[in-house]
C-alpha cells in the first residue's frame, strides 16, 4: 500500500482486501465484509497484529521453499559423508554447509524482497 498522505481521508477499510472508502458499509470485493473504522485505536491494533501474523506465515513460507529446494544437496552431503573417507566426506561436509548458508542467505532474500502485503498504513502504526 503506497504511503498516503492523510491515512484517514477514507477512513474505512476492508480488513480483508485493504479496499478503502469514505463511508461505512461493506467491502466491495468481499460483500459479506464489513468496513472497519481506522479512527478506532482497537481496530488499528487488530489491523496490526493481522498484517504481523500475514508476514509471519510469509516468511514461514518462504522459509520451507528454500528449504525445500537446496535439502536434496544436505541429503546427499550426507549420505556421502557417512559414506566415505578422506577428502570425499571433507568435500561433502562442505557442501552441506555451504548448502545450509545459501538457504538461510536466500530466505533472507526473499523474505526482504516479497514481503507481505500491509492493510494498516505506516502512519497510523502503533
Amino acid at each position: 500500500m503506497p504511503d498516503d498522505p492523510n491515512p484517514l481521508e477514507d477512513p474505512f477499510i476492508c480488513s480483508l482486501c485493504g479496499a478503502r472508502s469514505a463511508g461505512p458499509g461493506d467491502c466491495s470485493t468481499h460483500s459479506e465484509e464489513p468496513l472497519v473504522d481506522l479512527r478506532d485505536q482497537e481496530v488499528r491494533l487488530m489491523l496490526d497484529k493481522a498484517d504481523w501474523r500475514r508476514q509471519r506465515r510469509r516468511q514461514v513460507l518462504l522459509g520451507l521453499l528454500v528449504i525445500l529446494g537446496v535439502s536434496p544437496f544436505i541429503v546427499v552431503s550426507l549420505v556421502v559423508g557417512i559414506g566415505s573417507d578422506g577428502v570425499l566426506a571433507r568435500v561433502a561436509v562442505w557442501v552441506g554447509r555451504i548448502a545450509v548458508l545459501v538457504a538461510i542467505g536466500s530466505a533472507a532474500w526473499l523474505i526482504r524482497r516479497f514481503p507481505a502485503p500491509r492493510l494498516l498504513p505506516p502512519k497510523l502504526r502503533p
